[in-house]
């Protein structure tokens, strides 16, 4: 018995290696490669949280840095909301396909500034907007 839950659980180890490794993985041929540059306030906190489509699946991407920061993302839409963890400082956000051209891009100077930035996929037309987030809730 303790053979057959052996082999069993390396089954499903294996399997679930498999699924996650796919998920990373652009699932079509169509998947672009986009260029998410991130500028503003040097060394300034931010937090960030993409979701990625591919095959009308989203993986949610989060990252925390400090700026500037650069990010090379495959899929074939992506939708990114950037917010500033620090109280007040300039945040700019700019998104490229492939080939280099602008796709949106997007600058706020505000307290806790937030943008919104996005492809054509699923959600709509590409483009930006920007506000600002409550105090206390500017963790996107």
């Amino acid at each position: 018995m303790s053979g057959r839950s052996a082999l069993y659980r390396l089954a499903v180890a294996f399997a679930f290696t498999f699924v996650v490794a796919m998920a990373a993985q652009p699932s079509s041929a169509k998947a672009e490669r986009y260029l998410l540059e991130l500028s503003g306030g040097t060394l300034a906190n931010f937090s960030m949280t993409c979701f990625a489509e591919n095959a009308g699946r989203q993986t949610r991407i989060r990252r925390r840095g400090y700026l500037p920061q650069s990010y090379i993302i495959h899929a074939q839409s992506l939708h990114c909301t950037i917010a500033l963890l620090e109280s007040h400082d300039r945040l700019r956000v700019r998104l490229l396909d492939e080939k280099e051209r602008v796709i949106a891009e997007m600058e706020q100077h505000a307290i806790f500034p937030r943008i919104t930035i996005r492809s054509a996929g699923s959600w709509g037309p590409s483009g930006a907007s920007r506000g600002a987030a409550p105090f206390g809730q500017n963790d996107p």
